[in-house]
């Protein structure tokens, strides 16, 4: 005889309430499939922040105007949304990345006001007012930031997913130190992990992308932005 497979707990708990698992199977020696029992599982908690919420009387949405990129934007938003959720979701801006959810790997960091946050630690209604800069807002369109075009020279990415909060916090630093030094640059970057290079080749990027900021700003203090202005 034989004793179907035992199931795995920890790949169902992944599964949402629209999929399946084929478990308890077992094989004759010859390799054929005896025995099929199909489950459905529950949406697990931890991926109860990717489904819309049903509106509430007591917490209306909240209108909230703010400038995404260079350009005026209004919205309506939940008053528990997420930045991150937001940015991803509703204003379908992928390149910012959710990883850690709880602040502490900079994956997930936009521009507020100029300043680098974690967009998985705030709320999509404290952008109210304020300037919100993505990824996608630092290119003038297909022509790169001197950032960008820096990481790409010293090859200051692997997987690429912690790359765009790095890029903004590089960015983030030199428009308040045009000039920083290899500590000034690794403390400034402290809050963005990266699981793959080993930060030599960022160090190099950051470095690299002084030096091409500065040869386009001869005569001034600050770095040139290229985040369009409205």
């Amino acid at each position: 005889g034989h004793q179907p497979a035992r199931r795995r707990r920890s790949g169902e708990d992944r599964l949402s309430n629209t999929e399946t698992v084929a478990s308890n199977f077992g094989y004759h020696q010859g390799g054929h499939l005896t025995e099929v029992r199909v489950l459905k599982k529950p949406i697990p908690k931890p991926l109860a922040h990717n489904l819309p919420r049903k509106p509430s009387m007591s917490h209306p949405s909240i209108p909230i105007r703010f400038q995404l990129n260079g350009e005026d934007h209004q919205a309506e938003v939940e008053p528990w949304l997420l930045l991150v959720d937001f940015i991803r979701d509703e204003l379908g801006l992928t390149g910012t990345k959710r990883s850690c959810e709880v602040g502490v790997c900079g994956a997930c960091t936009v521009l507020l006001d100029g300043k680098p946050v974690s967009s998985c630690a705030t709320l999509a209604s404290e952008v109210k007012g304020r300037s919100l800069t993505t990824i996608e807002g630092l290119s003038a369109g297909a022509q790169l930031h001197p950032i960008q075009e820096a990481f790409l020279d010293e090859a200051g990415f692997e997987c690429g997913y912690c790359t765009p909060g790095m890029v903004l916090s590089a960015y983030a630093l030199l428009s308040e130190n045009p000039a920083p030094s290899e500590q000034d640059i690794k403390n400034y970057l402290s809050g963005n992990i990266c699981r793959c290079t080993g930060y030599v080749s960022i160090l190099s990027s950051v470095k690299r992308a002084t030096a091409l900021m500065q040869r386009e700003t001869p005569s001034s203090k600050e770095p040139a932005p290229r985040i369009p202005t409205h």
